[in-house]
Order: C-alpha cells, then structure tokens, then sequence
C-alpha cells in the first residue's frame, strides 16, 4: 500500500493487519478489533480505539501517530512515533498527539544504541523559550525500562528529530521522562528546556568575573 487508506468504519474480528508500503492507513474506532496490527512500513494513524486486547507491533520501517487508545503495545529499535503539536497549552489529545495503551508496552527491544524513534512536528511556528511539558503516552504497564520512578530520564532509548517542529531555532533541549499516574495510567512526557540566551550567558560571565575579583580584594 503506497497511498492514503481511510479505514473510518475501523478494523474488527481476531486475525492480523500487515501494514506494508510507504503509504498512511486511518483507523477508526476498533473497540471490536481483538487481532494484532503489524505496522511494518509506512504510517499507521489512530483514532478511536482499538480493542483492550488487541497488539500492535512496530516494525523498524514503521511509524505510529494520531490520538487513540491501543490494546498491548511492542516497540521496535528503528520504529517511529510521529507526535504532532498544535498548541503549546491545551488539552492532551486535541492540542497535541496523545496515544493510550490500555495494556502493556513493552520497550524490552530498546537501549542506548538500538532506539526508538521520536519525531516531534508542530502546526504553525512556536516559542518554546518559556520551556515546556506534554504527556505524549500513556499506558497501563511499561515493560523493559527497569524499576521507574517519577522523573526518570529515560531519553536514551529514543532517538528524538525536531525537524518537524517549526520553533525559528531547534528546542535546545528535549528530554522523555516518566511522569505521575493518572487514572491507572502512567505516562512518559516530553519536556523542553530552552538554552541560556547569549545575553543570559553573558551576564553569567560577568557575574562570575566579578565575584572572582571580590574575592581577590577580600584576600588582600
């Protein structure tokens, strides 16, 4: 499949659903879907919900997106996220992409050298000077990070473009880490600290210079 495909009725019944080919597949709500989804190229955007016992399994090639609810979920090394932004404040799932796992996703696969790939786009351009942070996922259970705890910077299992991101300048400074539980649901969110400003920087220095000075006219 090398072009768009609008499953808007969604997927249903126990058997498997092989994404292959460089072309998008919408799927629409499949709370009846209770097979697994092999996302093995090409882009595979959700919406709705797929059945809680449903698995979806991303293949190197493929590239998952869009605001919906998942069953079980495997990650690939070489397999792609594509999170969209559209507002810097909002609702988690309108203003920017949110998925859901109902079960478990399992990240076993990645590590510091075989990683997942976080490709983060924007509507519009942004101003993320301020620094900023969303919940992009959410699931029932992580399997494969160790024993977590909020906060936990877990960005060496992703490998994160910013691209995409329309911001004048590229964030300085994005981290994935695991944030609070909601509703039994734990999260991993993205997290922008912007870079010191060369002017910030400047006075740090001149600062610095001037304490060091002190100091030598105390000591004589």
């Amino acid at each position: 499949l090398n072009q768009t495909l609008d499953l808007r009725g969604g997927l249903s019944g126990s058997g498997e659903f092989n994404k292959t080919g460089t072309g998008t597949v919408k799927v629409g709500d499949s709370a009846g879907f209770t097979g697994t989804l092999n996302v093995n190229e090409g882009r595979v955007l959700v919406a709705g919900a797929l059945g809680t016992t449903s698995t979806t399994v991303m293949g190197s090639g493929g590239l998952l997106g869009g605001s919906g609810t998942v069953g079980s979920v495997f990650w690939n090394a070489g397999a792609t996220y594509e999170w969209g932004l559209r507002n810097l404040t909002g609702v988690a799932g309108t203003d920017w992409d949110l998925v859901r796992v109902a079960g478990t996703l399992d990240l076993g696969l990645l590590n510091s050298s075989d990683k997942f790939n976080l490709s983060l786009l924007s509507d519009g351009s942004l101003d993320l000077s301020n620094g900023y942070e969303w919940t992009f996922l959410q699931a029932a259970n992580f399997a494969g990070l160790g024993n977590l705890t909020l906060g936990s910077d877990v960005t060496s299992f992703f490998n994160i473009t910013t691209q995409g991101m329309d911001v004048g300048t590229e964030p300085a400074n994005v981290r994935v880490l695991v944030g609070s539980t909601v509703n039994g649901l734990n999260s991993l969110n993205l997290r922008v600290v912007p870079e010191p400003s060369a002017q910030s920087l400047l006075a740090l220095g001149m600062a610095a210079l001037v304490a060091v000075r002190s100091m030598r006219r105390k000591q004589s």
